[in-house]
């Protein structure tokens, strides 16, 4: 089953072993890789010679299948897998005629030539295989291809005068704000001093004020 409607040249549909990307992996993930998977194909290319496209930094852009044994920490070996290639990678992540689309952003991992750091990791939900929400639209350039990807898993929200990389970091710190909040949340319902407990209620409704904010941003 075919999800992105691509030219056929840029088809390589040619499986990849699992162990390519163990350099990559430490012991847990190794594992997961094992538990997890039970096959991944590199079934497209986005490159100049597969799309005229000229680019700046994304040289390439690979898209791997990756044929699910259950829907359970499959954003972690996509994780592996993108910093096992320095250019962008797309995976689509397949369950019980399910889908979940995960890339990510990063830049050259300082010593290893072929391997990457990753920067943020973009997600989409589990959504049916008939219905495909995402497309990838081959335009103006490979970079831009898979910027206009990404900025889709996030709803489709372009913002202007503000790059993916800003917005990717507004995510990070939302997130850290999560979990702050559930921090201090858990910390004022066990708390018995009424003074500390008021600190922590100020502490609380300020992470809580700048978490909306943020969300206001992204939400525009």
């Amino acid at each position: 089953m075919s999800y992105f409607d691509l030219p056929d040249y840029t088809k390589k549909n040619k499986n990849i072993p699992k162990n390519r990307f163990y350099e990559s992996a430490n012991a847990k993930e190794r594992k997961l890789f094992a538990s997890q998977i039970s096959k991944i194909t590199w079934i497209n290319m986005l490159a100049t010679e597969t799309t005229n496209l000229p680019y700046k930094n994304a040289k390439r852009i690979n898209i791997f299948r990756l044929e699910c044994k259950s829907d359970e920490q499959i954003i972690t070996i996509a994780k592996v897998i993108d910093k096992a290639t320095p250019f962008p990678v797309i995976c689509l992540a397949y369950f019980q005629g399910y889908f979940k689309l995960i890339t990510s952003l990063k830049h050259p991992h300082i010593s290893q030539e072929d391997a990457s750091v990753l920067d943020y990791t973009f997600s989409s939900d589990w959504h049916k295989a008939d219905f495909p929400l995402f497309k990838l639209n081959l335009a103006k350039s490979l970079d831009e291809v898979h910027k206009d990807f990404c900025f889709q898993l996030i709803g489709g929200r372009k913002h202007d005068g503000i790059s993916l990389q800003e917005i990717a970091e507004k995510l990070k710190t939302i997130e850290s704000l999560e979990r702050e909040i559930n921090r201090l949340r858990n910390k004022v319902q066990q708390c018995k001093q009424f003074n500390k407990k008021v600190e922590l209620n100020l502490q609380l409704r300020d992470k809580e004020k700048e978490f909306r904010m943020l969300m206001m941003f992204l939400e525009k």
